[in-house]
C-alpha cells in the first residue's frame, strides 16, 4: 500500500517549492509543514514528518516524481535550508513554517487524496467483477441481494459514489424485465471500462480524466467551473425537462437547452431531496445568458454564469439532424469522446410518429429508418394526435436504447 500511495502522490500538485541544489533534491508538502529531501547520488530519502517506517511514502513520492519529471525541479544556489542541514546531520528537524495553500492547490490536493482512496476501492471492484463474470450474470439476480449492497457500500467508503449508485441500481433491476440482460451487461461493461481507464489514468488527457472522475463520483466544484469553464453566450431554447429518481428521496432534474446561434446543446442538472427544485425557465421559452460548461471530452453539463433573461419569444422550430443515419453517426462520435455518456440530446427538424405492436411507438425519417420511443401508451397516442400523422419537429434525449421525446413543435 505505501508503494501505491507514493505512485498516486507522485504529482507536482502534491508538492511546493520543488528544488535541486548540487546533489540534493528537496521540496515541501503542499499545504503542510513538512519537508522532503533526497540525496540524488545515493538515493537516500528523508522527511520531517513523524510517520514511520522511514522512508515514508512522502519521500517515495518525491523520488518517483524526480525520476519521471526531473525538469520541473528548479536549480537553486546558496545555503541549503536549515531543516535540510538538520536532517543530514541526523538531528530532529523542526517542522517548516506553515504556508497557507491557495484554494486551488487545496482542492487539487483533496482530489488526489480521493484518488488515493479510490485506488483501494478499485481493487475491490476488480475482484467483484472478475468473480461475477466467472460465475455468470444470473448470479446477480439469484444470489443474496445483500452481496451487491456490500460491494456498493465499499465503493461509497472509497469515495466512489458514482460506482456505488450504479451497483445499487443494478441490484434494483427487476429480474422479469425483458431488457434485464442488456441493462446488466451495460452496467458491468461501464464498470470494466472505468476500471481499466483508472489503471491507465496517467495516459488520459485532462478532459478524459475529468469524465472518468465524474463517472466515479468525483465531481468538479461549481466554483472551478465558474472560474475556468468554457463560456458561451447565446439565446438558449429550453427544449425539455426530465426528472429521475436516483435512490430513496434523491432525485435529479435535467433541463435541456439548445443555442440559437451556436447550436450547442447544454444541460442544467439539479439534485433534490424530496423533489423540491429551484425554479427554471419553462419548456418552450427562449432565454439569454452566458453558460459555463463543465470540463469534459464531450461537454454538455453547464451552469448559468448570469441570471437568465427571458426573451419575448417561443420555440417555433428547431434545427438538428436531417436523418436518423446522421444522428447515429454523431452519437457514435460522442461515445468515442466520452464512453460514459448516459444522455445524448438530439433535435430533428422532420420526423414522423407511428404506432407499433403491444403499445409501442417509434419515430421514422424520410428514408424509413426508425428509432423506438420511450413513452407510455397514452403519451404515444397524444403525440400521434398532436402531429395528425404529419412530420413534425421534435427535441429528444437518447439513452442508448430508446428516444425520450421532450418537445414537439
Amino acid at each position: 500500500m505505501p508503494a501505491d500511495r507514493a505512485q498516486t502522490f507522485a504529482h507536482p500538485a502534491f508538492f511546493d517549492e520543488l528544488s535541486q541544489q548540487s546533489s540534493f533534491v528537496f521540496a515541501r508538502l503542499q499545504g503542510a509543514s513538512h519537508g522532503v529531501l533526497m540525496h540524488a547520488d545515493g538515493r537516500q530519502l528523508y522527511c520531517t514528518c513523524p510517520f514511520f517506517p522511514k522512508p515514508c511514502w512522502h519521500a517515495r513520492a518525491l523520488e518517483l516524481l524526480y525520476s519521471q519529471q526531473p525538469e520541473i525541479f528548479n536549480t537553486t544556489e546558496g545555503d541549503l535550508p536549515p531543516w535540510v542541514h538538520a536532517l543530514l546531520s541526523g538531528k530532529p528537524a523542526s517542522t517548516l513554517p506553515n504556508k497557507a495553500p491557495s484554494r486551488e492547490a487545496a482542492q487539487e490536493q483533496r482530489r488526489h487524496e480521493r484518488l488515493d482512496r479510490a485506488e483501494r476501492g478499485m481493487e475491490d471492484l476488480e475482484v467483484w467483477i472478475n468473480d461475477t463474470l466467472r460465475r455468470g450474470l444470473a448470479t446477480i439476480v439469484y444470489e443474496n441481494p445483500g452481496a451487491i449492497e456490500l460491494i456498493a457500500s465499499r465503493m461509497a467508503d472509497a469515495s466512489l459514489t458514482g460506482i456505488s449508485r450504479s451497483l445499487r441500481l443494478l441490484a434494483a433491476l427487476p429480474p422479469g424485465n425483458p431488457t434485464w440482460t442488456e441493462s446488466a451487461t451495460k452496467c458491468i461493461a461501464d464498470l470494466c471500462l472505468a476500471l481499466h481507464a483508472f489503471r491507465r489514468r496517467e495516459h488520459l488527457n485532462e478532459a478524459q480524466a475529468t469524465d472518468l472522475q465524474t463517472f466515479l463520483g468525483i465531481a468538479t466544484p461549481k466554483e472551478k467551473v465558474m472560474q475556468t469553464g468554457e463560456r458561451i453566450d447565446d439565446a438558449w431554447a429550453v427544449v425539455g425537462k426530465t426528472e429521475e429518481t436516483l435512490e430513496k428521496q434523491l432525485s435529479v432534474r435535467r433541463t435541456w437547452l439548445l443555442g440559437g446561434r451556436t447550436l450547442r446543446q447544454a444541460v442544467l442538472i439539479d439534485y433534490a431531496f424530496g423533489g423540491v427544485y429551484e425554479p427554471t425557465p419553462e419548456v418552450g421559452s427562449i432565454v439569454q445568458a452566458p453558460l459555463a460548461f463543465y470540463p469534459s471530452a464531450y461537454p454538455l453539463r453547464a451552469l448559468p454564469a448570469q441570471e437568465f433573461k427571458i426573451l419575448p419569444k417561443k420555440v417555433e422550430k428547431l434545427p438538428g439532424f436531417v436523418s436518423i443515419q446522421s444522428f447515429a453517426k454523431a452519437y457514435a462520435e460522442a461515445l468515442g469522446q466520452n464512453p460514459w455518456l448516459s444522455h445524448f440530446p438530439a433535435t430533428f427538424p422532420v420526423l414522423s410518429f407511428a404506432a407499433g405492436k403491444n403499445g409501442k411507438f417509434f419515430v421514422y425519417d424520410e428514408a424509413g429508418d426508425a428509432l423506438p420511443l420511450r413513452c407510455t401508451e397514452d403519451e404515444g397516442w397524444r403525440f400521434m394526435a398532436q402531429t395528425g400523422g404529419k412530420p413534425a419537429c421534435l427535441a429528444s434525449v437518447w439513452d442508448g436504447q430508446t428516444l425520450k421525446c421532450l418537445l414537439v413543435v
